[in-house]
């Protein structure tokens, strides 16, 4: 099984909870992907079902 990415801070690096979305420069879908990025990774829940997803469509392929 693949490891999955741990939420671990390194000294001085910016949790992903607090990184600002500029949205005042960008236009169409990459302001809102990248907040949807940044839900998936904060919240424990969505970070499981989506690894889950993605496992059993990664796994389905072998």
């Amino acid at each position: 099984m693949r490891k999955r990415f741990e939420q671990q801070l390194k000294l001085g690096s910016l949790p992903i909870q607090e990184t600002i979305i500029p949205t005042a420069k960008r236009s169409g879908a990459l302001p809102g992907l990248c907040a949807a990025l940044k839900e998936i990774f904060a919240n424990p829940n969505w970070n499981e079902k989506v690894f889950d997803i993605l496992d059993k469509a990664i796994r389905s392929k072998k």
